[in-house]
């Protein structure tokens, strides 16, 4: 499965990157779409998330879908229900709003459930997505970025490694993290380190509420290679809080190009 997702910073940004959508591979019975939203950017430009679910059996499917906001836990908000017919999709191209009913930033949890409301891990859904607006400069259509999404076996991280951003002056990053935990905030610690071995490592603390996503930009000195770390410090190793997924994002300050990469556990590096 690919281990590229796609950044929020493409929300805030005055130009979108080229078009594509991603999907996650084969179908699973609970996938996180990092970012999603309805916001307004740069200069008045509107953001939207286009959303396809689609049920990959032969029978029909319960789908529960949960808001994760920006900044704020989205324990209390109640999910959207959905039935998906025998190979049936839903789809929106609008979909933060016109579906969950939500505006600003934040994540989706598609999770198929069985009659009771628990998850049925024998469902095999397909979500993908992209984020688009409106062509700018007089040019007719859309401009958009792929934003992959992740089944929830690829989610159990203790360390992540984010490699393959850059900043200077013609690039900035940002990197995001999302904490899937039902009940409990989690705090991180960001280590950004690069090419240049000069540089003091910029060291970044933050906590994110649970069932909720934050974006931080990093405002340090330019580094052509970034190497960014991400790593849960509110619980012991292989206790609580593993459940979580972090994205790094560069974007060309001048064309509003930009590329991204999910967080990658160091232990999956350390048990090979």
């Amino acid at each position: 499965m690919s281990r590229v997702v796609f950044a929020a910073a493409i929300f805030l940004s005055a130009v979108a990157a080229h078009a594509g959508v991603v999907a996650t591979v084969g179908g699973a019975s609970e996938i996180l779409v990092p970012v999603a939203g309805n916001v307004i950017g740069a200069d008045g430009t509107p953001f939207r998330s286009d959303i396809r679910i689609t049920n990959l059996l032969s029978s029909e499917q319960r789908v529960d879908l949960f808001w994760l906001p920006q900044n704020v836990t989205g324990s209390g908000i109640a999910p959207v229900r959905i039935t998906l017919g025998a190979n049936d999709k839903l789809l929106s191209e609008n979909f933060a709003a016109d579906v969950m009913g939500q505006t600003g930033l934040g994540a989706i949890v598609v999770r198929a459930v069985n009659a009771i409301g628990d998850r049925d891990d024998a469902a095999k859904l397909d979500v993908t997505s992209r984020v688009w607006s409106p062509a700018t400069n007089g040019r007719r259509g859309t401009t958009s970025q792929n934003l992959p999404t992740l089944s929830r076996i690829e989610i159990v991280n203790f360390h992540n490694v984010i490699l393959g951003q850059k900043r200077d002056a013609n690039f900035r990053t940002n990197v995001g993290v999302v904490n899937l935990d039902e009940t409990t905030p989690q705090s991180y610690r960001i280590a950004v380190t690069g090419d240049n071995p000069t540089l003091v490592p910029e060291v970044i603390e933050t906590t994110v509420e649970p069932r909720s996503m934050r974006q931080i930009a990093l405002q340090g000195d330019e580094q052509p290679g970034l190497r960014i770390d991400v790593e849960v410090v509110s619980v012991p190793p292989l206790g609580r809080g593993s459940f979580w997924a972090s994205y790094g994002a560069t974007v060309d300050n001048e064309s509003g190009d930009s590329w991204s990469s999910i967080g990658f556990d160091i232990f999956d590096l350390r048990n090979q």
